[in-house]
This record gives structure tokens, C-alpha cells and sequence, in this order.
């Protein structure tokens, strides 16, 4: 999988960078069975406003380009490591539901065939 991590209005650290690159790692078993090439992630971290005057409001937002497929994910908090767990835990369950469908479709298919096979050589 490609990993791509920017940063606006924030200067990023190292450790973040890490962080973040681990987290997004750690959904590669979601999209086992596809081609690691195929599949891109965009990492957006960042602060949304300057005016604040204690902290700011710090933004991670995830992207995944799979086969067929976008999904998104964004959190605001006051934690940059917080809002990168918020985007993983959802992207989990979008991942999961995705990988869910695509295995249902393909077992339907198994399915379909088989009966029409079946069809096929109980007409002899």
C-alpha cells in the first residue's frame, strides 16, 4: 500500500509522521487479497484555524483509494494522535463492511455458478 502524508498549516514531527504511519498500516488486513500497488492512502494532517488562542483545532483526514471504491475519513479534536485514532476506528468499519460486501459478491457468484452447472447436467 502507498502512503502519502501531508501536512497544512501544522508543522508535522516525526513522531506523528510515524504514528500516523503505523495506524494506517495496521488496516493492510482489510485489503488482503488486492494488489498492495493498487491500493493508495492519503494522509492529511493539520490544523483547520489559527485564531485560537490556547491550542488549536487539529484535523486528521485519511483517504483510500481502493478498486472500485473511495473512502474517507476525517476527525477534528484538540490532540492530533486522538483525532488519528477517531479516522482509523472508522476507517476499520468502513473497511470491514467493504470487505464484507466484496466476499458476499463473491460467494453469490460461487453460488450462481454452481446452480447453473448444476442445471446444466441434470438436463442430460
Amino acid at each position: 500500500m502507498k502512503i502519502s502524508i501531508k501536512s497544512t498549516n501544522y508543522k508535522l514531527e516525526d513522531e506523528v509522521r510515524k504514528y500516523a504511519t503505523e495506524k494506517v498500516n495496521s488496516l493492510d488486513k482489510f485489503i488482503i487479497g488486492m494488489d498492495p500497488e493498487v491500493v493508495n492512502a492519503w494522509v492529511e494532517l493539520g490544523q483547520t484555524t489559527n485564531h485560537h488562542k490556547q491550542g488549536g483545532v487539529l484535523r486528521a483526514e485519511v483517504q483510500f483509494h481502493l478498486p472500485g471504491k473511495s473512502i474517507r475519513a476525517e476527525a477534528t479534536t484538540d490532540n492530533i494522535f486522538h483525532a488519528i485514532n477517531e479516522v482509523t476506528d472508522e476507517l476499520k468499519r468502513e473497511l470491514r463492511k467493504y470487505k464484507t460486501k466484496q466476499v458476499d459478491k463473491k460467494r453469490k457468484q460461487g453460488r450462481n455458478l454452481k446452480e447453473m452447472l448444476v442445471n446444466i447436467f441434470n438436463r442430460d
